[in-house]
């Protein structure tokens, strides 16, 4: 009886560790289907975004947190991890049609991606940067959402949100490939 539960405990443990792998997949995306971003970033949402008053705690806790990051890649992972967090925030802004706030964030993701760019290259410059402890699917899905949200933004959000593309694809390119 021990020996089946514990083979039964073991198989659904393998399900479980095997099933988020195959979610880390970079996502294809067509044309005529809709982006739907709670799907490709699961379990990333934006929470507190620009302008709630608990915002700035958000910001804080972050980067408390982000002083954990000990590891070189993993603090290449937490800034792209965060910049991603941002534009999922950009895209509840636009949603709630709050451009100055949506531009604010927008700038913020475009920071973290840069930061992300500069760690990279510091560590891989000192033979630190392990790429596989990056989530570049995170990138990819990012262009994709960018992508979509040009269509919907207003145009004023255009250049920042290239920026923030831009930004994320240098890291993908250079770092990433």
């Amino acid at each position: 009886m021990k020996k089946l539960s514990s083979l039964i405990i073991s198989t659904l443990f393998l399900f479980a560790v095997v099933s988020p792998a195959s979610a880390q997949e970079s996502a294809t995306h067509s044309a005529d289907t809709p982006i739907d971003s709670y799907t490709l970033f699961w379990p990333l949402s934006p929470g507190k975004t620009e302008g709630n008053k608990l915002y700035s705690l958000k910001i804080l806790k972050e980067n408390v947190l982000g002083l954990f990051a000990f590891n070189e890649s993993e603090k290449v992972d937490y800034q792209v991890m965060l910049g991603t967090k941002r534009i999922l925030g950009a895209e509840k802004l636009i949603k709630e049609n709050k451009p100055d706030m949506a531009k604010k964030t927008l700038n913020r993701a475009s920071n973290n991606f840069s930061k992300a760019y500069s760690l990279a290259k510091s560590a891989a410059d000192r033979r630190k940067f392990n790429a596989s402890k990056v989530r570049r699917d995170r990138l990819i899905n990012v262009k994709i959402l960018i992508d979509s949200l040009k269509a919907s933004a207003p145009s004023d959000l255009s250049n920042d949100l290239d920026m923030a593309k831009n930004n994320a694809q240098r890291l993908l390119a250079d770092y990433l490939p």
